[in-house]
């Protein structure tokens, strides 16, 4: 799983200081593993800070005061060629080439319609809709941390034309033109984000056609890298990666790849692995990133990854650790 700068990690815990919340309690982490030291994060670093912030700030637009904060420099070299892309087309379509760089916690995808940029920032055919505060805060996150990168790209005066969400309004409503420059109309059959199709070959400020070769042909490396793993395998913890908490059957990864279930096991076994071979180990991989990085107490790791309480989780991890030689 990729790794993130530190920074974006520490623009989250910004806002848990912000509210009080001993952020970096390393005892919480029952000696379960040690402190490493690490610089970097993953998406489920982010993630769990997301959960632990929902948790512990009762303020509703919490989730959009931590997009705010996110800056397109946490974005290593993907950050760059955004910044040095020919125009918002092209911002576009690096976002979805090198998606697997991003920690993005959703399928995102854009068009246009009629006269506008249409982005979805959780995924045009997502259906679900987990009616939590976690969830809430986990979408205002990541629609406002798309606006605030786009206009950090693009200039101040990119707003969006229009914003639309799926379920019922919420309370916060009133709060959103502050932090994501429109209104937002609820009841959707998709969360969108709509720009005037007049924005598309608009260039960045510092748009650089040489520079953003390099940094693309950086974004590639990675992405190959990445790609090298086990096909399947791969795209399994990709779709794991998007949820919170509840994880998906078999039989519901099977339809989101079009195959049967039956298929899909055939093709596990071919690549040496099982379903839940691969949940369990995904599972495992993500508490022990989130325990290195330390801060987080273990009923927030154990929520995170699907645990009812902290005590099975322990359990469940250790054990895991001494299958693994760990």
């Amino acid at each position: 799983m990729k790794s993130f700068l530190r920074s974006k990690l520490d623009a989250i815990e910004s806002v848990l200081m912000d509210c009080g919340h001993p952020h970096a309690l390393a005892s919480q982490s029952e000696g379960l593993i040690e402190n490493a030291g690490r610089t970097d994060v993953t998406p489920g670093d982010v993630k769990a800070r997301l959960v632990l912030l929902s948790e512990n700030d009762q303020r509703p637009e919490v989730g959009l005061i931590a997009g705010a904060r996110m800056k397109i420099t946490y974005y290593g070299a993907l950050g760059y060629a955004w910044m040095c892309a020919e125009d918002f087309e092209s911002v576009l379509r690096i976002a979805i080439k090198y998606a697997r760089l991003t920690g993005s916690f959703a399928d995102f995808s854009w068009e246009i319609v009629d006269d506008s940029i249409v982005w979805y920032p959780t995924g045009k055919n997502t259906t679900h809709i987990e009616d939590s505060k976690s969830s809430a805060v986990l979408r205002d996150f990541q629609f406002c941390t798309d606006v605030t990168l786009i206009k950090q790209i693009m200039g101040s005066d990119f707003v969006p034309s229009q914003i639309v969400m799926r379920g019922k309004a919420v309370a916060h409503s009133d709060v959103y033109p502050k932090y994501l420059g429109a209104n937002v109309e609820f009841g959707s059959q998709y969360d969108a984000i709509y720009y005037p199709k007049a924005f598309l070959k608009k260039a960045p400020g510092l748009s650089n056609p040489i520079a953003a070769t390099d940094a693309c042909s950086a974004c590639e490396s990675l992405l190959h890298s990445l790609q090298s793993q086990a096909d399947y395998s791969y795209r399994i913890c990709e779709i794991f990666n998007q949820c919170h908490g509840e994880f998906p059957s078999i039989e519901e990864v099977a339809r989101t790849l079009c195959m049967s279930s039956r298929t899909l096991h055939r093709k596990l076994k071919a690549e040496g692995t099982s379903f839940m071979s691969l949940l369990q180990n995904f599972r495992f991989v993500m508490a022990d990133q989130m325990l290195r990085t330390g801060g987080l107490p273990i009923e927030t790791v154990a929520r995170t990854l699907g645990y009812s309480t902290g005590s099975s989780f322990t359990r469940a991890f250790k054990a895991w650790r001494q299958a693994s030689g760990g």
